[in-house]
């Protein structure tokens, strides 16, 4: 874990010790879990790797917003700074505002071994440190000073579920909306008596820190984003949908829109209408118009008579003289169908002459 910044020095070949930088004024934070070794001892190993990885994605994403940079991470000890690589005069509010999101985030983690909620402690310490990569073997970027060690202090002597916070740190909040309850003179390990506070809160829950202010429009203008992307993307669809041909009109077959109705089932019994169903009554009455003028109507009435005339032709000279005046004794069929009519053939008496059939006929 080493910044942009200094990576792409140590690539130029500048040495490690050149990449140290002196910041004069910064923010530290340390969080560990309460009662971190009598939960270890009651659940497996796998399950510490879990219970530990769901807190630090929860503190990797608060990092994320709040602009600080992770240090490092030892077993159940979590540590990230402001002002460093990147200076900035906000670095309290910036870890003092992920403090607060640190426990109203981790209300949801319990603890394997009981089943309660997961108790963290946060201390946190403003001052001088020196920062760079150190040794030539998995290189680091680690902090080095004081302000570690009262900042690790700071966390050591707080109280489950609160934020201890050191002298300086509180000078740099002083007129800012936040909540600080003095907690007193304590005795502090290697630095003696001193005087601490518990950070509470915020006042004014609308007050955003420049850190907040960017991650909030950041946020804001990926959303819009997101949102305008997914217009387009239904914009191009639905354009694509009208352009682009379905798979019958690629093979050239009509669409169900295109097709012609189909005509209704006739009725049984009941005569066939030789005309097209589907034909335009304009053109329906033009035909009919036509036939009219040329006699088509006696057209359908000349094959029953031909059928008649060689019917009774076909009747033997015996028979005709006997009965002369008798009529048929079954009608002749009539043939509906205009198309088959003409093409109906009728099978002639072989004793008959060739001439006297030809002219009934005609």
């Amino acid at each position: 874990m080493i910044p942009k910044a200094v990576a792409d020095r140590l690539r130029k070949g500048i040495t490690a010790l050149e990449t140290c930088q002196v910041f004069p004024d910064v923010t530290i934070l340390f969080s560990d879990v309460v009662k971190f070794n009598e939960i270890c001892i009651h659940i497996t190993p796998m399950q510490v790797v879990d219970m530990l990885n769901e807190i630090y994605i929860v503190f990797d994403t608060l990092s994320e917003k709040h602009n600080v940079y992770k240090v490092e991470t030892i077993r159940d000890a979590y540590m990230v700074v402001a002002g460093v690589p990147n200076k900035t005069t906000f670095h309290a509010h910036h870890i003092c505002d992920m403090a607060l999101d640190m426990l109203s985030s981790i209300d949801h983690l319990k603890d394997p071994s009981t089943g309660d909620n997961i108790q963290i402690r946060v201390g946190i310490h403003s001052g001088m440190v020196v920062a760079g990569v150190v040794g030539l073997k998995m290189p680091r970027y680690c902090l080095f000073g004081d302000t570690v060690n009262t900042a690790s202090r700071m966390e050591s002597n707080g109280v489950g579920m609160q934020i201890h916070i050191s002298q300086t740190t509180k000078d740099h909040l002083e007129h800012e909306p936040y909540i600080i309850e003095e907690r007193g003179k304590i005795f502090v390990k290697g630095k003696g008596y001193m005087k601490t506070y518990w950070l509470k809160g915020k006042k004014d829950l609308s007050f955003k820190t420049p850190a907040e202010l960017r991650y909030s429009s950041e946020q804001k203008d990926s959303e819009d984003r997101s949102s305008n992307g997914s217009t387009c993307t239904n914009t191009k669809r639905s354009t694509s949908n009208l352009n682009i041909p379905n798979e019958e009109q690629a093979e050239g077959k009509p669409t169900p829109t295109e097709l012609p109705a189909e005509p209704l089932p006739s009725l049984e019994g009941a005569p066939e209408d030789p005309t097209d169903p589907t034909e335009p009554q304009e053109k329906k009455v033009k035909k009919n118009t036509k036939n009219n003028n040329k006699g088509g109507a006696a057209k359908p009435e000349a094959p029953s008579q031909q059928v008649n005339v060689v019917q009774e032709s076909a009747v033997p000279p015996a028979a005709a003289q006997e009965t002369p005046t008798a009529p048929p004794a079954t009608a002749a069929p009539v043939l509906n169908n205009k198309r088959n009519s003409f093409r109906q053939h009728t099978k002639l008496p072989a004793h008959l002459p060739m001439r006297s059939t030809s002219c009934c006929l005609l």
